[in-house]
């Protein structure tokens, strides 16, 4: 596998930016240290979020795929005005986010297992009085399909219903949507469907 290599621009932004060197961002880009915010449409560009330790910062490392070539390397503050050329991996760069990018730069997981998933989880009163969270449904992120689960709960709800066929000794307390332990979990409005197998408020 060839090695990344920076363009004179990266070069000259590295040490204009961030405390890095050469070296340093080289390292965390060819080991995959980072988290990868995603790619712009129709193109080989990825933007990957790096951790910077000695000053506790985030940057964002933008890359063509196609030769290796690090094109810049931007503070996280200025990436914003680039989202939307993005398919992205995430919702927002949350804490979430930035700790799974903290994560990568200080152990050997790399982008590849640090992804999002989506994950829909219930809480519910069993029959014994015992309170109880569940994922009843675990999958590969994806933004479209997050917002589709958050615009239309009626989707959340068949497959929190599909569940309930299964596991008929629950009474329902909250229903959510989750990215992450950090990120901030979307509450549904259960108490607008099948009232009958939620708890009174």
């Amino acid at each position: 596998m060839e090695k990344n290599y920076l363009s004179k621009h990266a070069v000259d932004r590295v040490y204009e930016r961030t405390y890095f060197n050469e070296k340093s961002i080289l390292e965390l880009i060819n080991t995959k240290s980072y988290f990868l915010l995603g790619k712009e449409v129709d193109s080989d560009i990825s933007h990957c979020l790096v951790y910077q330790k000695n000053t506790n910062d985030f940057f964002v490392v933008v890359r063509n795929g196609f030769n290796n070539k690090v094109i810049t390397i931007l503070p996280l503050e200025y990436h914003n005005k680039f989202e939307d050329r993005l398919e992205k991996n995430y919702i927002e760069i949350d804490s979430e986010i930035k700790r799974r990018a903290k994560l990568s730069a200080g152990s050997s997981l790399t982008c590849d297992e640090l992804g999002l998933k989506i994950k829909l989880k219930v809480v519910v009163l069993k029959n014994t009085g015992l309170k109880k969270t569940y994922e009843i449904k675990v999958m590969k992120f994806s933004a479209n399909e997050y917002l589709k689960l958050t615009s239309c709960p009626k989707k959340a709800i068949n497959i929190l219903n599909n569940w309930l066929k299964k596991h008929k000794d629950v009474k329902v307390l909250e229903l959510s949507l989750s990215t992450g332990r950090e990120s901030k979990p979307f509450l549904y409005n259960i108490f607008e469907f099948t009232p009958e197998v939620f708890v009174d408020r």
